[in-house]
């Protein structure tokens, strides 16, 4: 219809994410199967850095992806307060 309409510029690169998963299963808020982040920010006060940079991190981007919290420890452990150490 845009096209046809003949003033709109089409888009010619659109970007598209992939899946996210949760300790291998899809992520369903009405299972209550997610990360929530009430819930995270209350059990690890002050390390809203933390999880900014490694969402970003396991975002999925060519490819579904999973995130585990056994990921997420070592991640934290081993990139973040390397990072963070030589700062």
């Amino acid at each position: 219809m845009l096209k046809a309409e003949g003033s709109y510029i089409l888009p010619d690169n659109v970007p598209a994410n992939e899946f996210l998963n949760l300790e291998g299963d899809k992520i369903s808020t009405s299972r209550n199967w997610a990360v929530w982040l009430h819930e995270y920010l209350a059990d690890f006060p002050g390390s809203r850095m933390c999880s900014d940079i490694l969402s970003v991190q396991v975002h999925p981007k060519t490819k579904d992806n999973d995130f585990t919290w056994k990921e997420f420890q070592s991640r934290n452990n081993n990139e973040l307060v390397a990072i963070l150490a030589t700062l």
